[in-house]
């Protein structure tokens, strides 16, 4: 009959060192494990990814090695690290296209709306512009005295003054009296 002696450390000893870990800042596994689930990472996962080294690649059976698992059980992790990693660029791509779609229907949009300002604006211009020279008329024949209506806009030839208004030359005759 074969006996194995295991001496088991004393309780109160590993509740200290716990404590101690805990007030150096150390996690403790399930905090570990819940901060991997945060980034959707087993804790096989993350160890292979914390012994990957940039400037010094490993090959799978060197990794296997350092985990001290079979290198197939290595190729299922680097799979899934490698599918999920696309997974996630596909999903970071697909919702920078729809946040650009958004972004250009709502600049379509504005753009829309400033095109009507622009319209309205212009029409109250031309209506605007109507209504002055309907005004001006109508004071210069009151100033004539006649009562008769004349136009108040004449060509350069026939006008004896002319003047600036609104951006283009406005010529206005009055007959001499």
């Amino acid at each position: 009959m074969l006996t194995v002696d295991i001496s088991l450390p004393d309780i109160e000893e590993l509740h200290k060192l716990v404590q101690e870990g805990q007030e150096k800042g150390f996690l403790t596994y399930d905090e570990i494990v819940a901060g991997l689930e945060e980034v959707d990472l087993t804790f096989p996962q993350a160890h292979a990814l914390r012994l990957l080294d940039p400037d010094r690649p490993l090959s799978m059976s060197e990794i296997a090695e350092r985990l001290v698992c079979d290198a197939s059980n290595v190729t299922g992790i680097a799979d899934r690290l490698e599918a999920d990693a696309r997974r996630r660029a596909e999903l970071l791509d697909s919702e920078t296209a729809e946040r650009r779609q958004q972004l250009f229907g709502e600049l379509e949009q504005e753009r829309e709306k400033l095109n009507t300002e622009v319209e309205n604006l212009r029409s109250f211009e031309r209506e605007y512009r109507s209504r002055l020279k309907s005004y001006f008329e109508q004071q210069l024949a009151a100033l004539d005295g006649s009562g008769e209506k004349r136009p108040a806009l004449l060509d350069s030839e026939r006008c004896g003054r002319r003047r600036e208004g609104f951006g283009k030359p406005v010529v206005i005759s009055r007959s001499a009296s």
